[in-house]
């Protein structure tokens, strides 16, 4: 935990940084979200952190908006900076509700179900990856850490 450099003299800041991220070890968890959520409120009820504005940016603010939902009584604000707040929506804009997220899931997981585990690789590969990854050297770094089989030939020059 630490302070905020540019608001220190207005408000007490607790930073957290969830271990993997922020140049810190990853750590093994079965359910490493959940346990990171617990463990922010436990230390704000530790505290006694009256109402904290809690701000989490990318999954920290999927954290911050679970936080709300699991402990309402916890936050006194959310703010969510570059988080999607119902990733389902992002997906497939109709989805409004839990229910047609569920139904969504359910359609993607058979989908990827039928695939080889070539197809599979492909996908990842060549659309899935490269969505959220734009460096080519990086893209096969990524596919060759989650197991991809599929191997792109480097181009000579």
């Amino acid at each position: 935990m630490g302070r905020c450099s540019t608001c220190r003299d207005s408000h007490e800041c607790h930073v957290i940084t969830i271990a993997g991220f922020g140049g810190l070890p990853a750590v093994k968890s079965e359910h490493l979200l959940q346990d990171v959520r617990e463990q922010i409120v436990a230390y704000c009820r530790a505290h006694q952190l009256e109402k904290p504005t809690i701000i989490g940016h990318s999954l920290g603010g999927t954290l911050a908006l679970e936080i709300g939902e699991t402990a309402p009584e916890l936050p006194g604000r959310i703010i969510a900076v570059d988080s999607l707040p119902f990733p389902a929506a992002f997906i497939m804009p109709g989805i409004t509700n839990v229910e047609g997220s569920k139904a969504a899931a359910a359609l993607v997981r058979s989908m990827i179900e039928r695939q080889s585990a070539e197809q599979f690789a492909k996908y990842q590969h060549d659309v899935a990856i490269p969505s959220m990854v734009t460096n080519p050297a990086d893209i096969q770094r990524i596919a060759d850490l989650c197991g991809n089989p599929i191997r792109r030939p480097q181009r000579r020059r």
